[in-house]
């Protein structure tokens, strides 16, 4: 009888986090119409891609893989921008075009916050510095 009410927590749950979901790619899209920003092509990739790839990261010292040349770089090939599901399950989206590196640092450089997610992942590579810290982080 235990299991019912647990059941219904974990619908609810589930529920509010579709909805949730649903809300921020709302915004996300009336902000691309807003900007008139186009789509990041979709980088296919499995759940076993992303573990292969991290994996790859982690022992790249190792292996002598050079983590931009070798890992990272050649997902450029297919597009200068590209949206891909990251090993969380999260999606990131990658540039190299200059267009949208000018937009992201110096003419809208206000409607790209920098948060917790980015903080943490970018961190260990840049430190305290303008590409992970907004001025809002308990760093």
């Amino acid at each position: 009888m235990a299991i019912l009410p647990t059941l219904a927590v974990a619908a609810i749950a589930l529920v509010c986090w579709r909805v949730s979901v649903f809300v921020n790619n709302k915004r996300f899209e009336r902000f691309a119409r807003e900007h008139q920003c186009e789509h990041a092509n979709h980088l296919p990739q499995s759940r076993y891609g992303a573990v292969k790839r991290v994996w790859r990261l982690l022992n790249s010292r190792k292996s002598g893989e050079d983590i931009i040349d070798d890992i990272i770089g050649p997902d450029f090939v297919q597009a200068p921008t590209f949206a891909a599901k990251q090993f969380t399950g999260s999606t990131a989206i990658a540039t190299c075009d200059p267009e949208n590196l000018q937009a992201v640092l110096a003419t809208q450089f206000d409607d790209f916050v920098e948060g917790q997610l980015r903080h943490q992942a970018l961190a260990p590579v840049f430190g305290r510095s303008i590409f992970n810290s907004d001025g809002m982080l308990d760093l």
